[in-house]
């Protein structure tokens, strides 16, 4: 690695466990899909080596702030809205790829501080793999490890819920920890921090309790209402919709439009440019005014985010997940219509800025072409909705979703 200093992690595969058992073979394949992620919330792996005295060692960047509350007990005063944001991406990187990879181990010894305070994630599909060699290696059960206080409760009783093992670790219970170390990270206290038995810990957990809401002295860290929120909505026992990924998480993309809609190898869409995406209570107003000031697109903007001050809002308190469903029902309509938003307006953006302010929006589409790519009574429906003048009446992600999917098994 040159001059670059690096740590080894050794794995915990026992002495007596032969390289070419099945369980490491899956152990690699692992490993080999976690060197190829390119993220800035995901740590790198470098390699892996096999010549020292216990096995397998992951080659790893050396990173001397340690975890995420190794950090926090060394710098008490950083902000942490912006770590939790940082697991957030990290997570929802994995989640978006195709397939979606499942971190499997997410809790706060696996969330790694870089220089810079960004905080980013370790260990990345390693759980699948100590699944299938626990026979061979990895011998302890999933309540007897300390990380099952930040497990759900599918992964500590499997059986329980009519799972195996290993199917018990997907994206739902990814998102079940990620409510877990948000929490550890606003609190600095460990869940159940009153229990130090494993086994007490995963009875309750089963048993649907979960940590208290944390008192009014987190509110200095940037913890409200609405993290909580969201903290109780990853813990939700019906997790398993992930479509509202971004929303739950308090995440607001601002900019949803055709420019920013990529396409993948396999054909599928995937959303671009999360340079303007931030925890909305985190944003400065002066800092956001100069951003959407610079980065207003006003043919897919709601008349909320062109002109706020006209409706009882600030820049802030505008930059909302409906103003993103309005910004959906934009690109709907440019994927069917196969024309430009408000293409029958002439003259500038503010032209269209204006009118887009006063509600007006573009005209169903009638060209015969529109109707042969699927932009039926039903669909339109939706994108009407997605416009509604009023942000509350306005469908969230997942009902468009519901809804679009609907349409497409019809």
């Amino acid at each position: 690695m040159g001059s670059e200093k690096v740590a080894l992690r050794l794995m915990r595969v026992g002495l007596g466990v032969s390289l070419s058992t099945k369980g490491v073979q899956v152990l690699r394949k692992e490993l080999s899909n976690w060197a190829k992620l390119n993220h800035p919330n995901i740590l790198e792996l470098y390699g892996v080596s096999t010549d020292g005295p216990y096995g397998l060692a992951l080659v790893l960047p050396f990173l001397e702030y340690g975890d995420v509350m190794a950090y926090l007990n060394t710098c008490p005063a950083a902000p942490r809205s912006p770590l939790v944001l940082d697991v957030a991406r990290g997570l929802a990187y994995l989640h978006t790829q195709e397939p979606p990879i499942v971190h499997g181990d997410l809790w706060p010894a696996n969330v790694l501080i870089r220089p810079s305070g960004q905080a980013c994630l370790a260990d990345i599909g390693l759980r699948r793999a100590q699944i299938n060699i626990s026979e061979e290696g990895w011998s302890e059960p999933m309540v007897t490890l300390p990380y099952g206080r930040w497990m759900a409760p599918e992964v500590l009783n499997p059986h329980g819920y009519h799972t195996t093992p290993l199917a018990s670790v997907t994206t739902s219970a990814d998102v079940y920890a990620f409510g877990m170390v948000a929490y550890t990270i606003y609190t600095d206290e460990v869940p159940f921090y009153d229990n130090c038995s494993y086994f007490d810990i995963a009875a309750r957990v089963v048993a649907g309790e979960r940590p208290p809401r944390p008192g009014q002295d987190v509110t200095k860290r940037g913890f409200n209402e609405a993290l909580w929120d969201i903290v109780q909505q990853c813990w939700s026992p019906d997790g398993e919709a992930v479509t509202d990924y971004l929303h739950w998480l308090s995440i607001v993309h601002s900019d949803v439009r055709g420019a920013n809609l990529l396409i993948s190898a396999s054909g599928g869409a995937c959303l671009a440019d999360f340079g303007f995406s931030r925890l909305v209570q985190d944003l400065e107003p002066s800092e956001l005014s100069q951003m959407s000031l610079t980065y207003m697109n006003p043919r897919w903007m709601s008349p909320e985010r062109i002109e706020p001050e006209r409706h009882g809002l600030s820049r802030v308190t505008a930059m909302t997940p409906a103003a993103d469903v309005y910004s959906c029902g934009m690109v709907i309509y440019e994927l069917f219509a196969l024309q430009d938003l408000f293409s029958h307006v002439l003259g500038h953006l503010f032209a269209i800025s204006r009118i887009a302010s006063e509600g007006a929006c573009p005209p169903r589409p009638n060209s015969e072409e529109s109707q042969v790519v699927g932009m039926s009574d039903d669909l339109w429906s939706v994108v009407e909705d997605c416009w509604k003048q009023d942000r509350g009446p306005r469908p969230t992600a997942t009902e468009v979703v519901a809804r679009v999917q609907a349409l497409i098994t019809k």
